[in-house]
């Protein structure tokens, strides 16, 4: 569950893939200029990205819900000073620690969800812990890195969407 704390955020409106329904704290990636939940990454991607390529594709954080079948386009913060409190793996947190999404334990895929985050190399991650957590927590306010706001932490922030 994702809750917004605090700071500027910065909307973008992005058209939605008819497929995927959209909900407001749902981490989103944006793949040839349509956006999709993390959830749906392996399905949009098939096997030409890997989980390592996702910084590059990673848009930020929706915060409208999808109209009917999907057809609406959606609101997404992009803003890398907005800060969020979201669901977090159960453990200890330093100020600045990379977050990547948590891997799906469905038994047939190890890709995405967008219920958690855990703790991450550098190269792949899209948030960073906004606090420290000495005690073992599993809420943790965080700021997200887009690729497509410039003033992001994200390596591969930019202008301009990048083709699959």
């Amino acid at each position: 569950m994702l809750r917004f704390r605090q700071g500027t955020v910065l909307m973008v409106h992005v058209p939605v893939a008819l497929e995927a329904v959209y909900e407001p704290g749902d981490l989103l990636c944006l793949v040839d200029g349509v956006a999709y939940p993390l959830s749906h990454w392996e399905n949009v991607v098939g096997g030409s990205l890997t989980r390592a390529d996702l910084p590059a594709y990673f848009l930020g954080v929706c915060h409208s819900k999808s109209g009917l079948q999907g057809v609406d386009p959606v609101w997404a913060d992009v803003s890398p000073v907005s800060v969020y409190e979201y669901d977090v793996e159960c453990t200890e947190y330093e100020l600045g620690e990379p977050l990547r999404p948590t891997f799906n334990e469905d038994g047939t895929s190890e890709w995405f969800s967008n219920q958690e985050l855990t703790s991450s190399l550098p190269e792949n991650a899209i948030a960073r812990a906004m606090e420290t957590r000495l005690e073992p927590s599993n809420k943790l306010l965080v700021s997200f890195a887009s690729a497509f706001c410039p003033g992001s932490s994200n390596k591969f922030a930019r202008l301009g969407g990048r083709k699959v």
